[in-house]
């Protein structure tokens, strides 16, 4: 396993990264839309700089991604991180590349000065065990209303 930096246009272009969305969207929190990956619209993301992209590789095979969108929080004055996407594939999950995610994660948050970086999940999820595994701490509830 490794992890790479990306963009946008790399991430589309694997033959592996259609399938990857279907299961992603399989596994989506119920409470949201299905995922639509609407290219246009990260790559216009990315290309104002707001949008980082990692992908995992287990040889030449996509097997996870990830994306933070970074922004100036008017609020309190800082420059914070929101992990938008954090996905592995079922088949190569318990390989540590979930964790390897993380870590580029932190260190990309510790790099660019973030502060807080924020990782959306479903409680109780495997990933929620992963993070706390890893220091981070549930901070914020978030409520949704799905009128």
């Amino acid at each position: 396993m490794r992890i790479e930096g990306s963009c946008v246009i790399e991430l589309y272009r694997d033959p592996g990264f259609p399938g990857m969305v279907a299961e992603y969207s399989q596994h989506s929190n119920k409470l949201f839309p299905v995922p639509t990956f609407r290219q246009e619209e990260y790559q216009h993301v990315e290309d104002t700089g707001a949008l980082s992209v990692w992908r995992v590789m287990c040889g030449d095979t996509l097997a996870g991604f990830m994306t933070i969108l970074t922004s100036h929080s008017l609020h309190f004055g800082v420059k914070i991180g929101v992990v938008e996407s954090l996905f592995v594939m079922k088949k190569y999950r318990m390989t540590g590349a979930g964790k390897q995610l993380v870590d580029a994660a932190r260190q990309f948050a510790k790099a660019q000065g973030l502060s807080p970086l924020i990782v959306q999940c479903p409680y109780g999820a495997k990933l929620a065990r992963l993070l706390e595994n890893e220091g981070f701490t549930p901070e914020i509830i978030c409520y949704c209303l799905n009128p």
